[in-house]
């Protein structure tokens, strides 16, 4: 992009804009770190509590019907199998897809034919 020098050449609006463009870049970078380390909110609290709510629920289902109905009690102990995969395969996939983008920007980042040395 620009370096220290050019940057102190360009007037205070462009200065500006341009420390507004570096902050996006630094923000999302963090943004795809914490989410890369899972330390979202959304899929680390809410879709953990719900996903264990219902896990809870039909493993409690499965063992009350257990004794009186076993026809009904195995699908349920499947649903609650399942919601606890599905809840580790979301989160498993998010902090990928978050990696994957942090090394595809360090690579364009590497790759850039202007990297400023100073910045």
């Amino acid at each position: 992009m620009f370096n220290k020098a050019e940057i102190s050449k360009l007037s205070v609006e462009h200065q500006d804009i341009v420390a507004k463009i570096e902050f996006n870049k630094l923000d999302r970078r963090r943004r795809l770190w914490e989410q890369a380390h899972g330390r979202g909110f959304w899929r680390k609290h809410v879709v953990g509590i719900v996903c264990t709510m219902v896990s809870v629920v039909c493993a409690g289902l499965f063992m009350y019907l257990s004794r009186s109905e076993p026809w009904l009690a195995y699908p349920l102990g499947v649903a609650a199998i399942l919601s606890l995969i599905g809840l580790e395969s979301a989160r498993v996939d998010s902090r990928l897809d978050a990696l994957l983008e942090l090394m595809d920007l360090d690579r364009e980042k590497k790759n850039s034919p202007d990297r400023p040395e100073d910045m």
